[in-house]
């Protein structure tokens, strides 16, 4: 396989410069030192082409015997005769003065195929950096990398019979997963000698070499097995200490050794967290083996240190880390004119993986830093994302504690980030930014009625939030010339209808509201027509 991979990056090195030669030689005219040319322009490569038959090729036929190349120049002539004896001067003077027309070099050609493997490249770095010194030879043949299939069949059989004891014991999770973590990283660590022996590297999954991404899924593997099986427990999270500790140690040592590490950085802090991420919320849905996301109460001691307290810590401890980590490269790589790493899509959900796994701090933490950098490079999906993040960290710390004044708290502060939404939705139509319009409406119309829920319960209140948000959303359409916010605002009220039949059904009506809920909706039904009829020309035109 190494000897393969070479041949195929030899082999598009030649390939390339070949057709480098070519076109070189047709832009100059001169053909005299192209002796081979890529089948992939003309169909012989074992003669010496010249510019006749290129031509022919083309569909412009031309006669062999009255066309003479000298000096990169293709001299044609009216019959055989003249066309002999111009060739009898090796000069070129008397081709030139007896030819009846003459074609010369200058031709521009562009490799479609070459432009089409740079663009290929270049979406790879983004993930996983340069991997050649030379910027045009990694353009080229960054791609090919050296297959480890071998060491991937080792660690594959390794988890396997580590998977197996596993079952049978849980406890020996811990154990297990610390002998394949140190017989997949020697196995790794000589295939990427070999590799940089002949100047190749490891295939990439997400950014992370895939001998070390597959060892990390091994672990998160053999974590899940050993408490899917009958003597595991979720009480016992000792070896939850090992897998964290085992993940961050490959992460680090894949980085050992690189020269571009502000591409791997971000990616191998992703691939931690989302083993992490993937065996809590497997094992949660999967036979409750583990404790699901935001039940973690790093106070509770009643369990034990070493089997739940400690291993907590530590778990939440390196989230904390691993989000710091993430904010200085994100730092660094906006200081030093790099691109994004993963987009607004990429920020948000590695705020939404921390919060889900974390027991509140790093997930408050994350989500406070996403939205920082999301307004850095204005994003307003970022943006909306961390909003959830922050929330979701929030409500993370109810497990700590059956104070009931912090789960107040928390409601009023849902509530009070539900109407903070609709007043930035509001605020960003009547200041004509329509992209931070839709990220506003979104959060409003999920976390308003939760707000609303929380601190009410089902009431004639969801009505008139409803409505609110029918209003905002309609006048939006309306100001912003977009069908399809209005569409939306009509369903809002259509839902508030929806609501207020249940409530009236259900006996918890009394007048007082019955007349707030008629009076919103006159207010609503009043501002909506009166736009309508004054923005009816631009309405008609949209």
């Amino acid at each position: 396989m190494e000897l393969k991979q070479i041949g195929k990056r030899d082999a598009r090195l030649n390939e390339i410069q070949r057709r480098q030669a070519l076109a070189a030689a047709l832009e100059k005219g001169n053909l005299a030192d192209v002796t081979e040319v890529s089948t992939k322009l003309l169909t012989d490569s074992s003669q010496t082409p010249s510019l006749s038959a290129a031509l022919a090729i083309q569909g412009q036929p031309a006669e062999k015997a009255l066309d003479i190349s000298q000096a990169g120049n293709l001299y044609h002539f009216a019959d055989e005769e003249m066309a002999a004896k111009a060739a009898s001067d090796t000069t070129g003077a008397l081709a030139k003065s007896m030819s009846q027309a003459i074609s010369r070099g200058g031709m521009k050609m562009a490799d479609a195929e070459l432009y089409t493997l740079i663009d290929k490249q270049r979406k790879r770095r983004r993930k996983s950096g340069a991997q050649y010194n030379s910027d045009d030879l990694d353009l080229l043949v960054g791609d090919i990398h050296h297959r480890p299939i071998i060491v991937l069949s080792f660690i594959a059989v390794t988890t396997l019979a580590a998977c197996y004891f596993a079952w049978g014991n849980g406890q020996l999770n811990s154990g297990l997963m610390l002998m394949v973590t140190l017989f997949a990283l020697s196995l790794t660590w000589v295939s990427r000698q070999r590799a940089k022996l002949q100047n190749l590297r490891l295939p990439d999954i997400n950014g992370v070499e895939m001998p070390f991404f597959v060892t990390m899924g091994s672990l998160a593997l053999i974590y899940l097995v050993g408490h899917f099986g009958p003597l595991g427990s979720k009480f016992n999270q000792l070896d939850l200490l090992v897998l964290t500790f085992g993940l961050l140690g490959l992460a680090l040592i894949s980085l050992y050794g690189r020269d571009d590490l502000p591409w791997r950085i971000p990616s191998a802090v992703e691939a931690v967290v989302m083993m992490l991420l993937f065996s809590r919320i497997i094992g949660a849905l999967l036979f409750n083996a583990v404790p699901f996301p935001f039940t973690v109460n790093l106070l509770d001691n009643s369990v034990g240190l070493i089997e739940w307290q400690l291993p907590w810590i530590f778990h939440e401890v390196t989230l904390l880390l691993l989000v710091l980590v993430w904010e200085w490269i994100e730092g660094f790589r906006r200081n030093n004119g790099m691109p994004d790493h993963r987009g607004a899509a990429g920020r948000g959900s590695f705020a939404l993986m921390t919060v889900l796994i974390s027991a509140g701090p790093a997930g408050l933490l994350a989500g406070i830093l996403c939205m920082k950098r999301s307004f850095n490079w204005k994003q307003p999906a970022g943006v909306s994302l961390s909003i959830y993040a922050i929330l979701g960290g929030m409500f993370a710390f109810l497990s700590w504690t059956n104070n009931a004044d912090l789960q107040t708290t928390i409601q009023w502060t849902i509530f009070a980030v539900g109407v903070a939404m609709l007043a930035a939705q509001i605020y960003t139509i009547f200041a004509e930014m329509p992209k931070w319009t839709t990220a506003w409406l979104w959060n409003a119309h999920i976390i308003l009625p939760v707000g609303v829920f929380a601190v009410a319960g089902w009431s004639p209140w969801l009505v008139v939030c409803t409505l609110a948000l029918s209003l905002a959303t309609w006048v939006g359409g309306i100001l912003q010339l977009r069908r399809g916010m209005r569409v939306m605002g009509a369903l809002d009220l259509v839902l508030s209808f929806s609501i207020a039949l249940l409530i009236l059904q259900g006996g918890i009506l009394d007048p007082t509201m019955l007349l707030l809920m008629l009076t919103a909706l006159g207010i609503e039904l009043g501002i909506v027509a009166w736009l309508g009829t004054r923005h009816d020309m631009q309405l008609a035109q949209d």
